[in-house]
This record gives structure tokens, C-alpha cells and sequence, in this order.
């Protein structure tokens, strides 16, 4: 009950304070007589009290911290994250203040927080929160590769055709569907040895891949795909689609 009405004191000197203020800048000067304590200019006092930690996994993407400011802070309580430019008002009350879910980029986010005084001094308080990177790979689902399918695909030596796969098969935690396949080859189902590239540095998005057989020895060896995926920061995957099995008619001339 005391920390509530002194709370409530320190308010309505705060009031008065501003209503002074008021006066003496449309040149009242009977404002300026016997002004009570909580109008003497004085630095503002805000502090974080919560204890985020200073290193977090990819995984966190959100962060609340919480604090204290003194009666001399007016006109609220606002935050910023330096990293994410975003900002806002916090939660206040009875000089104590909450900003819940902060977003979180990968990266130094400086979460700062302001407060100002009656005569617009300001002060502030920060907290840093490192957010690590992804170090998870991609993933290419099983059912990625959707030609050629299942069933054995017969294909001639100079005949265009095209390998297709589904956008969101291939994807990252942190990239999404945004990545890049930097191979896309064809091997041998015997000994998976590499016997034809279509493809380098292609973007998934793309969904399809123009290519045409040439150059295959061998009329009746069975040859398979093999896709490998990249994001952005460099965990690599690959994935052989051994039931997507390519039948050879390919002669050299």
C-alpha cells in the first residue's frame, strides 16, 4: 500500500511538473515560484532487470525482457531492435515495464530501451542477444523427383526432355524453398558412378530442368538421379532417388 500511493504522489508531481512547464513556456512567471522537487532537472532512470541470454540457438526467434524505470521517466517506455529496425511502446505499470516477443534475427540483436524525462533527457538501457545461424542442411524429400517417376523412363540419345522436380521437396529452415542446387547428376545404379551432369548451380524454384542424353555408352545399364541442395550458409545435402530409375538407350556416335 505505501509503494502504490507514493507511486501515486510521485504521478501527480509529475502532473504539476508538466502543467509548470505549460505555464512557463506561454510566459507565466508566477510558474516559477516555489516549484515542487520533482520538477528539478534530473536524469531519467530505466533498467533492464530480466537476464536474457546472451548467445541463443537458431530455433529461438523471439525474446521478452522486462525492467524498471524511476518517476522521473514521462511519457512511456519505448524499445528498439537495432538488428531488425523494429520498435515500439512497452508495457508500463507501476514503474515497471514488459516488452513480450521481441523478434530475434540471426545475428547481434541490441535491444535497447528509452525513456525521457519532463525536459526531454533522455536515457537508455541495452541488452545483447546473439542469435546463431542455421546448422541444420536442407531437406529433399523422398518424393522430390517427379520425373521421371517410379516406373522405368526409357530415354533416346538426342531426344529432348527435361527433369522435373516439386519446389517444396526441396527446402530449409531458414531459406525455405529459396536454394540453390548446385548439382544435378546422373550415375550408375551399379557402382554410382557420375556419367552425366544436366545440371550445375540451378535454382529450385526453377522446378525443371531442360536436358538432352548424349554421349552414353551403354544401351541397357539403368542410371538414377542424383540432386544436391545448398543454403545460404553452406550446409549441403544430397539425395539419390534410387526408385526414379532412368533405363539407358543412349548410343555414342
Amino acid at each position: 500500500m505505501t509503494t502504490r500511493k507514493s507511486n501515486q504522489a510521485a504521478l501527480v508531481g509529475l502532473l504539476l511538473c508538466a502543467v509548470l512547464a505549460a505555464r512557463l513556456a506561454h510566459g507565466d512567471e508566477d510558474a516559477a515560484v516555489s516549484p515542487p522537487a520533482l520538477c528539478e532537472t534530473r536524469n531519467p532512470v530505466v533498467t533492464i532487470t530480466s537476464a536474457p541470454p546472451p548467445l541463443v540457438s537458431y530455433d529461438v526467434t523471439a525474446m521478452t525482457i522486462a525492467g524498471t524505470n524511476d518517476p522521473a521517466v514521462v511519457g512511456g517506455i519505448w524499445w528498439s531492435n537495432a538488428l531488425t529496425l523494429a520498435a515500439g511502446a512497452a508495457q508500463v505499470s507501476s514503474f515497471e515495464f514488459q516488452v513480450s516477443n521481441i523478434a530475434l534475427a540471426v545475428g547481434t540483436n541490441v535491444i535497447s530501451v528509452y525513456g525521457t524525462n519532463i525536459v526531454e533527457i533522455q536515457t537508455n538501457a541495452s541488452v545483447t542477444i546473439v542469435r546463431e545461424q542455421d546448422d541444420l542442411p536442407p531437406v529433399i524429400a523422398p518424393d522430390a523427383l517427379v520425373f521421371p517417376g517410379t516406373n522405368d523412363a526409357l530415354l533416346e540419345a538426342g531426344v529432348a526432355t527435361a527433369l522435373v522436380w516439386r519446389v517444396a521437396g526441396i527446402w530449409d529452415n531458414a531459406d525455405g524453398t529459396n536454394l540453390l542446387l548446385p548439382s544435378i547428376a546422373i550415375l550408375t545404379t551399379n557402382d554410382g558412378t557420375v556419367v552425366a551432369q544436366p545440371g550445375t548451380n540451378v535454382p529450385n524454384m526453377a522446378g525443371r530442368l531442360a536436358w538432352t542424353p548424349w554421349g552414353l555408352e551403354s544401351e541397357t545399364t539403368a542410371y538414377v538421379v542424383r540432386i544436391d541442395a545448398l543454403d545460404s550458409t553452406g550446409n549441403r545435402i544430397n539425395r539419390i532417388f534410387s526408385r526414379n530409375v532412368l533405363i539407358g538407350s543412349w548410343r555414342e556416335f
